[in-house]
């Protein structure tokens, strides 16, 4: 087990960032629990998608938004941590999470793109467990709040359509 980072920041605030999906030429294949204890397996990592139009991979693209995004909160006085750096990395969903974890975050962010073959497809949202998750339950109210926050803001700053904050008890990062 890690020690936890040591807060340095103004904020005292630790973020740990994570750049969802990652090449498989990482080498990482396989199943892992969903979450702790669970009899459900889910793939270990993914690519994502790619860019419809920029055919950019999403594991390219959450990277390079997750490196600006640690730049832009560091130097609001935030701690900052992330789960790669680079895309060669293999680090499974699980990993990721405990991760951040054995780091202390008060706070993680899993950066994804989704992608549609649809041209007037635009939005964004927050995913986050659901009140009734047995593993991150108890910050549904948390979640929710800072979720609805970050989106709103986000969806004002770039014009993108708010699809909300939706929930979601499956994902392994989650868990």
């Amino acid at each position: 087990e890690k020690e936890p980072v040591e807060k340095k920041g103004d904020k005292g605030i630790l973020i740990a960032l994570d750049p969802g999906h990652q090449s498989l030429d990482a080498g990482m294949t396989g199943l892992e629990q969903y979450a702790p204890g669970s009899p459900i397996l889910k793939e270990k990592a993914a690519e994502g998608t790619v860019g419809v139009y920029s055919h950019i991979p999403e594991y390219e693209l959450n990277l390079d938004i997750s490196l600006m995004l640690r730049t832009e909160l560091e130097d609001m006085g935030y701690d900052v941590v992330m789960t790669r750096e680079d895309n060669n990395i293999s680090v499974s969903y699980a990993e990721r999470a405990r991760f951040a974890n054995d780091a202390g975050a008060d706070i993680t962010v899993r950066i994804q793109a989704n992608s549609s073959d649809n041209p007037k497809a635009d939005g964004a949202s927050v995913l986050i467990g659901s009140a009734e998750n047995l593993y991150v339950g108890e910050l549904y109210e948390d979640s929710l709040s800072l979720g609805t926050e970050v989106l709103d803001s986000y969806c004002r700053e770039t014009g993108m359509e708010n699809l909300g904050v939706q929930t979601d008890d499956m994902m392994t990062s989650i868990n």
